[in-house]
């Protein structure tokens, strides 16, 4: 099959935005309604919101990561001194991203101090701290509630799957993916943003190739809907009851066991992705384009229902200059991440 999804094209994303911008003209709204699916949060939890802001609604849980803002603004001195605070709480490795999400684009493991100095003296943007889970699986769960409904309902389950090779004590990290028959349709992909290439894993271990779970680092998705159960539906509405004007976006978690999807304990959150994010389960290799399309077209149906029924309901002004503003400065932000992190 075809894998549709590793090839890189504006036309693809053109599509998205067009099928988007028609359902919204369908429901009598405009594709800026799209904000309202989430109406406390930052531009309903766009990309160009502040992760720190959306991900702070859930500071109550016991899925919550702490995690503190690095401001951009601030000089290298006043940086080092908030991030040296936070670290002393915790302790390494933490995790360092850019506040806005950028499809994994600048994500940094910090193992010591010299990592740290590194990143703070060349982050182009405000960036954010968040403490480091080493729990095994990382899953992305997508969680979709009607305004007029008692509960929401898991729409989307996907298992996230970091490519890694197994060392034999004398070829290298680049040489094992070439030599690896799993890593083909990717292999550009983690080629291209892998660290430590040139590191020779010891025979036997097990070299996780990235950091990020990203796709357009070359993760793998798996799409693992016929897992979804009553148990996990239930702790993800009582998870998401922190936030009582939450009703649409995928969180990706970090979890410790198969057990921690139906229970919630050992399940903790990375990043919450709101009203434009879409269900992972479309990126695994087994399906087609046209599957993904209307897969798409169905998420994108259920933002604007609860769009136009906040609409409804609320009576709110939509930010129109505050929305069209983010995004200038976002994209500012993301070539510039792109070309000085990497």
């Amino acid at each position: 099959m075809y894998r549709w999804h590793y090839t890189k094209s504006r036309y693809l994303y053109v599509g998205i935005h067009l099928m988007s911008t028609a359902l919204a003209f369908s429901k009598g709204l405009n594709p800026f309604h799209i904000v309202l699916t989430n109406p406390t949060f930052p531009l309903g939890g766009l990309s160009a919101a502040s992760k720190i802001e959306v991900l702070d609604h859930f500071k109550t849980t016991d899925q919550y990561l702490p995690q503190v803002l690095i401001p951009q603004k601030l000089s290298f001195e006043e940086r080092k001194a908030l991030a040296l605070s936070f670290i002393e709480k915790l302790s390494l490795p933490v995790i360092a991203k850019p506040d806005r999400g950028v499809v994994g684009i600048g994500v940094i493991r910090i193992d010591s101090a010299k990592n740290l100095d590194e990143i703070l003296r060349i982050m182009p943007c405000d960036y954010m701290l968040q403490e480091y889970c080493d729990f095994p699986l990382e899953y992305a769960i997508f969680f979709c509630k009607f305004p007029n409904k008692e509960k929401g309902n898991v729409v989307s389950l996907s298992q996230k799957l970091i490519p890694f090779v197994i060392g034999d004590g004398s070829k290298t990290v680049s040489d094992l993916i070439e030599l690896n028959p799993d890593i083909k349709y990717n292999k550009n992909n983690l080629v291209a943003h892998a660290k430590n290439l040139d590191y020779i894993p010891k025979s036997g271990e097990k070299y996780p190739i990235l950091v990020q779970a990203s796709h357009t680092y070359g993760c793998v998705f798996k799409d693992r809907n016929h897992e979804i159960t009553p148990e996990m539906e239930e702790w993800m509405n009582e998870m998401c009851s922190a936030e009582s004007e939450f009703y649409f976006g995928r969180f990706d978690f970090k979890i410790k066991n198969k057990d921690s999807l139906k229970t919630g304990r050992g399940v903790k959150i990375c990043e919450l992705n709101g009203c434009w994010s879409e269900p992972l389960h479309i990126y695994d290799d087994d399906h087609s384009f046209s599957f993904a399309a209307k897969e798409m077209y169905r998420s994108y149906s259920r933002a604007y229902k609860i769009a136009k029924l906040n609409k409804k309901r609320l009576k709110p002004k939509i930010p129109y200059r505050e929305i069209i503003a983010a995004y200038r400065s976002y994209m500012q932000e993301k070539e510039a991440i792109i070309r000085i992190v990497g």
